[in-house]
Parts: C-alpha cells; structure tokens; sequence
C-alpha cells in the first residue's frame, strides 16, 4: 500500500491540474469563438445600419424631389371647377 500511496500522491494533484487546465482551455476557445462570432455580427449590424441610413436617405431626397415636381405640375394644371 505504501507503495502506491507516494505516487498516487504525486499524480493526483498533477492529475487535477491537467483536467482543469483543459477544461479551462476548452472555455477559451469556446469564448473566443463566440467572441469571433459576435465580432463579425457587429460588423454586419454596421454596414446593415450604413445601407439602411443610405436608403432612407434616398427615399427623404426623393419624396422632396417628388413633392418639388408635383407642386410644379400642380400650377400646371387647370383650376378645379366648383360643383
């Protein structure tokens, strides 16, 4: 018995750190993946905020650009006839 009790002395601490060092590894690379992960959704929450800022822009200079033409074709146009 005394001579399994000096190694398995020594061993099971080494043991201990191992199986926490990997799980503690395994952590890491699952955190840095989920890290990757949200890193590249940012970027495309931002290029998706760019376009939508881009086209609602569009929209508001082409709603004053269509309200700007029909206040010309509106002079234009005969007066109403009153019923």
């Amino acid at each position: 018995m005394k001579k399994f009790a000096v190694p398995l002395l020594i061993l099971l601490p080494v043991a201990l750190t191992l199986g926490v060092v990997h799980q503690f590894r395994a952590f890491q690379q699952k955190y840095a993946a989920q890290s990757r992960q949200i890193q590249q959704l940012r970027r495309e929450l931002a290029g998706l905020k760019k376009e939508l800022f881009y086209l609602q822009s569009l929209n508001y200079s082409q709603y004053i650009r269509a309200k700007q033409t029909w206040k010309v074709i509106e002079k234009d146009l005969p007066p109403k006839e009153a019923p």
